[in-house]
């Protein structure tokens, strides 16, 4: 319930104050703070880190720049162009995409309560979506008629 707190609170006010800076900038900086949030409680559970190998390094590097900077760039760029609550929705589909991929490179099983889930997830997301595009279209239609009666 944290997480998706604060997932909306970032959404929304990156959508009110916009960002002032460019687009890896702003990513590198929320990644920063939020790094330096999480090192006392890593230092506090895990302890000291172990001498890191040079495999070590290649697998920080490679979920550092693909894994975390590259997917947060395409993800703050793609918020700058989508409704709040459009936005707000996609971060149901995380747990889903999971579930997903597990089934299909895991060959895990999936339970009935995680297909309705998903169900309940996608059919949410889709009535949103229809909804809100039925209120644009009635937007629409009522600014045309207000101008046609000026």
């Amino acid at each position: 319930m944290a997480a998706t707190l604060v997932m909306a609170c970032g959404t929304v006010l990156t959508k009110r104050w916009g960002r002032s800076a460019p687009l890896l900038v702003f990513t590198s900086w929320q990644l920063i703070a939020g790094g330096l949030i999480l090192l006392p409680f890593v230092f506090a559970i895990e302890g000291a880190p172990p001498t890191l190998t040079a495999t070590n390094l290649l697998g920080f590097a490679w979920l550092g720049i693909v894994g975390t900077g590259i997917a947060y760039a395409l993800w703050f760029r793609g918020i700058g162009k989508l409704k709040a609550s459009t936005v707000a929705l996609l971060g149901l589909l995380s747990p889903v995409s999971a579930m997903l991929l597990d089934f299909l490179l895991l060959k895990q099983s999936l339970t009935r309560v995680q297909i309705g889930g998903a169900a309940l997830v996608l059919g949410s997301i889709l009535i949103s979506q229809l909804s809100g595009e039925t209120e644009s279209s009635h937007d629409v239609i009522s600014e045309r008629t207000w101008k046609q009666s000026k």
